[in-house]
């Protein structure tokens, strides 16, 4: 009796202590832990020859295995980490909506800037009310980030795995929050707080956004303006990936590890003391 109840209770362990491990929370961040590294990130970086006046760039767009568009020729070229052009990324973009004089590849005032100096003399990509922009992923990925330029109200992405919304990430300058809707989150707070103001006093921010779990991974974004005015954006990065940003592999935490090794040897010990009593 007491062999079988010890055998349950480890069954039990083992049950929790497996679910913990492959039930991670569902979400993709923005930020990376703490205060003073997401600054400094939100603030991007120059680009690939140091040039300040093409607005931000991701923090990963010069590391290996990232790839970028920047809009720069009026394309959607996709370059490596050494500036490279790479001929089939995987990663195309589209319009979506009745007409494409909504959405389009152009260069003025309001284009996504740097920290400092503000001025982005580059082509950028907006969207308007009425035609979306659709990037398609090939393969699935597990980072995006963008250069958020001269953000208003009505400024909204979403990422997808197939038809499956992941999250939604809008800016109203109100703050407003979606308390009914947990993939919707309102990114004003972050980008008021990091940001710096350039056109019209509106905010300037590089978003990095990682999938944290392979639950989270995406393979199409989804880049719309609700209302009035445009959304601007440029100098998009992104990383291909089947598992969370973070993960190296799937394997339970030291600790877990050793608590399943200590209930299995238990019940293995139990069994052959069980087994020498009644021989």
């Amino acid at each position: 009796m007491r062999l079988n109840r010890l055998y349950s209770l480890g069954i039990l362990a083992t049950t929790v202590a497996l679910a913990s491990i492959a039930q991670p929370a569902r979400a993709i961040s923005f930020t990376l832990g703490d205060n003073a590294a997401t600054q400094a990130s939100m603030k991007g970086i120059a680009g690939f020859g140091g040039e300040t006046n093409q607005g931000a760039y991701s923090i990963y767009a010069q590391t290996e295995g990232f790839n970028t568009v920047a809009f720069n020729d009026g394309s959607f070229a996709v370059v490596d980490n050494q500036n490279q052009l790479v001929a089939d990324a995987g990663i195309t973009y589209s319009y979506i909506g009745n007409t494409t004089k909504n959405a389009r590849i152009t260069s003025d005032q309001w284009a996504p800037t740097f920290a400092s100096p503000r001025d982005n003399k580059s082509k950028y990509l907006t969207a308007f009310s009425g035609t979306d922009v659709q990037i398609n992923l090939d393969t699935t990925h597990n980072y995006f980030g963008i250069n958020w330029g001269s953000a208003h109200d009505g400024n909204e992405f979403s990422f997808y795995n197939g038809d499956a919304l992941v999250q939604k990430f809008v800016y109203y300058g109100d703050n407003r929050t979606f308390a009914a809707d947990t993939k919707t989150t309102n990114v004003a707070s972050a980008l008021q707080t990091y940001g710096t103001k350039g056109n019209g006093n509106q905010y300037n921010a590089y978003f990095n956004f990682f999938a944290d779990s392979s639950d989270d991974i995406f393979n199409r974004i989804l880049i719309s303006q609700a209302g009035g005015g445009g959304f601007e954006t440029d100098n998009h990065t992104f990383k291909a990936g089947t598992k969370g940003f973070n993960d190296v592999e799937s394997v339970p935490e030291p600790a877990m590890a050793l608590s399943l090794l200590v209930v299995g040897g238990a019940m293995v010990a139990k069994r052959r003391s069980m087994g020498s009593q009644v021989s």
